[in-house]
């Protein structure tokens, strides 16, 4: 639902793409949620195709989530003692350079067939995060909820 949210119209295939599924899957799911929180249109230019979208009792459910999920992390936090809470202030920079690392594509390294393999791994490990929203917003969250 956030890449909905995200990116407007989009189609079943696109999705499972992005959130590393098979369009089966994805489209099962859409069928589910459709009517209460995502409607489909027909794709403008290609017969065979739908696309999605949230509609607003789909925004408000994301809303919804979004508070639920920032209320339990500032409830755990607040029960941390202050100085466990210094340092999860201090590790918010390392936090972020972890996420920002995650966030992008991995760098291509030496072209010897072991460092080739491990790349290849590693694109592999990191592809379900490729793509995501960056924890930014996350990380500011918390360091106004320790303040």
């Amino acid at each position: 639902m956030v890449r909905l949210d995200q990116n407007g119209w989009t189609t079943i295939a696109d999705l499972a793409l992005s959130e590393s599924m098979k369009p089966q899957s994805m489209g099962a799911i859409l069928t589910a949620l459709e009517e209460r929180l995502v409607k489909r249109r027909p794709h403008p230019t290609d017969g065979r195709q739908v696309r999605f979208a949230l509609i607003e009792a789909g925004r408000e459910a994301l809303r919804q989530r979004s508070l639920a999920k920032r209320e339990w992390l500032v409830a755990g936090i607040r029960k941390l003692y202050s100085s466990e809470q210094r340092r999860l202030i201090d590790a918010i920079p390392l936090i972020q350079r972890l996420s920002d690392f995650l966030s992008s594509p991995p760098a291509p390294g030496p072209a010897s067939e072991t460092s080739a393999m491990k790349n290849s791994t590693s694109r592999r490990a990191c592809a379900p995060l490729a793509g995501r929203p960056r924890r930014s917003v996350l990380l500011s969250r918390w360091r106004g909820a320790l303040a």
